[in-house]
Formats: structure tokens, sequence, C-alpha cells
């Protein structure tokens, strides 16, 4: 099973995860890559409790919640995958979105969805419904990624 991240006190976090970093410098003298690798695993947990405990456990406590939240707080706005993996302190959360919209019929809408409408738009010759998507993201939904 894999490990959940842990929300704590971010300062303490940080300097846990620097502390780990700059004695990192040790192990790259080191001829062996598994022992570097190993040596990464406690720096990558911390980094990803440092992205979870950016959201007060009191605001959202869970990594579904924590997306939930960050969406909530930017709305209408293009949010890339790998900020909803630093929030969430998970590597699923596309699989949350997906809970999100499916189960629970919150409005999310992917990349792939933005380009879909602008090439029925393109099909249908409705240019002003490019237009007005593209105001509205602010770029070309057919150059928006699929996460």
């Amino acid at each position: 099973m894999p490990r959940r991240s842990k929300q704590g006190d971010v300062e303490s976090i940080r300097v846990r995860l620097l502390d780990l970093l700059v004695n990192f410098k040790k192990e790259l003298q080191s001829p062996h890559l598994r022992k570097k690798v190993q040596a990464l695993i406690p720096a990558y947990h911390l980094l990803r409790d440092l992205g979870s405990s950016l959201i007060k456990p009191a605001d959202a406590s869970s990594g579904i919640d924590r997306i939930l939240h960050y969406l909530q707080k930017y709305p209408q706005t293009i949010v890339e995958g790998d900020e909803l993996m630093v929030v969430s302190g998970i590597g699923e959360w596309a699989r949350r979105v997906r809970q999100l919209r499916v189960q629970f019929g919150w409005w999310i809408y992917s990349g792939v969805t933005f380009a879909n409408m602008a090439e029925d738009a393109r099909d249908v010759g409705n240019e002003s419904e490019i237009e007005s998507l593209t105001a509205a993201l602010g770029i070309d939904p057919s150059k928006v990624k699929p996460d």
C-alpha cells in the first residue's frame, strides 16, 4: 500500500527536506546507484508532505478534499496536473478529479474537453464560440494540455 502524505507544519517539513537535500551530497559520492535512489525516498516523501501541508487540515484533510479546495480557490483557471499533484500529496490526482466530476457532479473540464469543444465549433463553422473560449481561457482551447 502506498504511503499517504502527512500534513504538518510547513516550516519544519521544509527544514527537514532541506537537510536531506544538503546531506545528499555525500550520497552522490557513492558508486552505488541503489543507495542514491534509496537516499532520495525520504526527500520524495517530505516533498509530498510539504505540498499537502500548504492547505490546512481544517480546510481539507484528504487528497480529494485538497484538490477540490484548490480548484474552488482558482475557479475558471487552467490548473495544471502537477499543481494538483503537489497540493493533494498524491500521484493519483487524475483519478480524484474524475471522482469529483463523475461521482460528485463537479464541472471540471480537461484540456481534452476544450480541444473537443473547439473542434466541434470548427466543424459547424462557429468561429465565435472558439473566440469566446479563447477569451475565457486566455489561450487557444486546442492548445490546452490534456491534463
